[in-house]
């Protein structure tokens, strides 16, 4: 006996292509048989983060001025066409995540930063990610190669172009960038200054365009950590191993380690790279030992760079250089197959 499709109301409707937009399948199972798998895909990786990049993308124009979406464009144009450039010529499709791969790296760069200095990285990131044969194959962080090279070729121009952000009325919305420079938090600090860790929290401290706002930051990872958006084990290993590191340094060697934990948190993009950076699928571990590791690794050494290389953005080369030992961890970590004992070949 045939069963009638029950019929959605409106809002079921909504709600459906909500769940589809986001995550790349509907989120409802069948009644009954035929059993068919619901169309979740790649896509599912991917679009919640973007959402979350986008939502930091809104705050940074709010914050540094249309500039900062001039930055996203920039970035999206250049980065989107050398990645298709490369994918036509090797004939093939082009490689889902590249517009958040562009958007992270758009935001984590410096909001004074020169808009032909923002093409050359996205050029960077696009032969990053498809030149090295695209999803699936990248052993560093895409975005991170755009702005270690920025950073090792352009020192000056990248460390100088730091800004004080907007506060109040309708911020930058209608200004194309603030006219004042600054000097990052965690390197204010290295000279004594004090850190207003309110500033840090609403984002109305200097930073890179995406990671100012702790706010923002801690509401849209609660919800990408809840929605299972990308890995918890990598994100909040990352995130409690720079607290616990810098407070017990700190407490040893407070000459090194200045600063509270809870501004080694909040600034130098560290919560930003903890959620959508070290999360990202590809360049991290497969197996949940390595993802442990991993994320206890990258915490270490942010703090380790910070305190003895002065390396206010110490994330990016943190990030970048555990990303090279990433194959090994999935190697080490592999958990045995059932039955296996030493000297048997697996």
């Amino acid at each position: 006996m045939s069963r009638e499709r029950r019929r959605l109301a409106p809002a079921e409707v909504v709600s459906a292509a909500w769940t589809s937009a986001l995550y790349g399948g509907s989120g409802r199972a069948t009644s009954g048989p035929p059993y068919i798998r619901d169309a979740s895909n790649v896509r599912r990786l991917f679009n919640p983060p973007a959402v979350a990049a986008a939502l930091a993308m809104i705050l940074a124009v709010y914050l540094f001025g249309l500039k900062a979406l001039a930055v996203g464009a920039v970035a999206l144009a250049v980065g989107g066409a050398s990645s298709l450039a490369i994918a036509m010529v090797r004939g093939r499709e082009l490689s889902e995540g590249t517009v958040l791969t562009l958007l992270v790296y758009a935001l984590l760069l410096p909001p004074g930063v020169p808009l032909w200095l923002v093409a050359v990285g996205a050029l960077v990131v696009g032969l990053a990610r498809e030149g090295l044969g695209g999803l699936g194959w990248t052993v560093f962080h895409p975005a991170l190669v755009g702005k270690g090279i920025l950073l090792a070729l352009f020192p000056g121009i990248m460390y100088g172009s730091w800004l004080e952000p907007f506060r109040g009325g309708a911020g930058g919305l209608t200004q194309w960038a603030p006219a004042s420079t600054a000097t990052p938090p965690l390197e204010a600090v290295r000279y004594g200054s004090e850190l207003d860790l309110t500033d840090l929290f609403l984002g109305t401290a200097p930073g890179a365009l995406g990671t100012t706002s702790g706010l923002l930051l801690l509401v849209v990872g609660a919800w990408l950590l809840y929605t299972r958006a990308v890995d918890r084990r990598i994100a909040i290993t990352m995130i409690v191993t720079v607290l616990l590191a810098q407070a017990l340094f700190g407490m040893f060697f407070p000459d090194y380690y200045v600063g509270s934990p809870i501004a080694h948190l909040l600034a130098g993009g560290t919560l930003f790279t903890a959620l959508l950076v070290a999360t990202d699928p590809v360049t991290s571990p497969m197996t949940p030992r390595g993802k442990w590791i991993y994320g206890l690794a990258i915490g270490v050494l942010v703090v380790l760079l910070r305190a003895y290389a002065a390396l206010p953005e110490a994330v990016t080369f943190s990030v970048l250089a555990v990303n090279l030992f990433v194959p090994l961890l999935n190697r080490w970590t592999a958990p045995r197959p059932f039955g296996y004992t030493t000297g048997e070949t697996a």
